[in-house]
């Protein structure tokens, strides 16, 4: 891949170049530098967390799940049980975010258990230690007393 890289130098006193002002420097002596450099991957925005569960509870607790913060408030989660239902990518609420954690809540509306009954909904909640990269996942069905837990690792994107 080659990076074309257009060089300017600016005046701190005016806009115009260098090479414009005095005359010394023309623009075909800077032109462009093609630099070589190796394939790189698009990295995911810094917004964007991967977790994975290996300690479930339940089926209800995926094996992963993608967060893309949108904004202060909002997320865009995907993952299996959500895609399984067509329900994603969903909106999460962000409900914190600072230098040590982020906590999310979202809803799975109208699932149907194994025996093909439908429950109103699951409700998720996602905490995510940022210092340990730890992450702790409950899911509560509506309309029941019990709750499941999953925890994991997320990694930042």
């Amino acid at each position: 891949m080659k990076l074309a890289l257009l060089c300017l130098i600016l005046s701190p006193l005016s806009a115009a170049p260098l090479w414009a002002q005095s005359g010394q420097f023309t623009p075909e002596l800077f032109g462009e530098l093609a630099i070589d450099l190796p394939a790189l991957e698009i990295p995911a925005t810094p917004g964007q967390w991967v977790c994975t569960f290996s300690n479930k509870g339940s089926d209800w607790v995926p094996d992963t799940v993608v967060i893309q913060l949108t904004n202060q408030t909002s997320a865009e989660i995907t993952g299996p049980i959500l895609k399984h239902f067509g329900q994603s990518p969903t909106t999460a609420s962000v409900y914190r975010n600072d230098s040590r954690a982020l906590g999310l809540g979202w809803r799975l509306n109208s699932p149907r258990d194994k025996q093909g009954r439908r429950d109103r909904r699951l409700n998720y909640a996602l905490k995510i230690n940022k210092q340990r990269n730890k992450a702790s996942l409950t899911v509560e069905p509506s309309r029941y007393d019990n709750f499941f837990n999953g925890r994991g690792v997320c990694q930042r994107r």
